[in-house]
């Protein structure tokens, strides 16, 4: 798929918050201090999986500036089955800003996806492939695209260079 480089950093599944934040934190930093990264793509932090709310603490860590002086631009995603069951009442929910067309490139996500064929059932299960389309057709119709892909902005550094 073109990855220069995937790192597991084997923790526990659906057990990170057993893991001590200072942990998290701190193999994170060690991973974006050495990948010197743009673009950071986090989990919404009020997904119904726990997990994603830990790695939205344990990440947001390496967007200060200050410390992490290469990134540019923090995304939140949204996760099919999980961004949709916030019910939280005080949440202002997954809110959109950023569209991506991928249009041509939809059934190749579907594809990949299918790697994960065991978290997939049939519609109207909350995570299906045709889930997967419906919501990028929404998404492309929010955006006037056939499909897209939907991410928060969190926050975007703009230098003279890049203007």
């Amino acid at each position: 798929y073109g990855f220069k480089e995937t790192v597991q950093l084997r923790y526990p599944t659906a057990k990170l918050d057993t893991v001590p934040m200072s942990y998290l934190v701190s193999a994170i930093g060690d991973i974006a201090a050495r990948i010197r990264p743009t673009d950071i793509y986090l989990p919404h932090r009020r997904d119904a999986y726990s997990d994603h709310a830990v790695g939205f603490d344990a990440s947001i860590s390496i967007t200060k500036w200050f410390r992490y002086d290469s990134v540019e631009r923090v995304f939140v995603y949204e996760t099919q089955s999980e961004t949709d069951f916030d019910v939280s009442t005080d949440s202002f929910g997954f809110r959109p800003n950023v569209f991506v067309d991928v249009s041509e490139t939809i059934e190749k996500k579907i594809e990949i996806a299918r790697i994960f064929d065991s978290e997939f059932s049939s519609h109207p299960f909350p995570r299906s492939f045709d889930g997967i389309r419906a919501l990028a057709l929404l998404r492309g119709a929010a955006a006037g695209f056939v499909a897209a892909e939907a991410f928060m902005l969190l926050s975007q550094r703009i230098t003279r260079e890049s203007n």
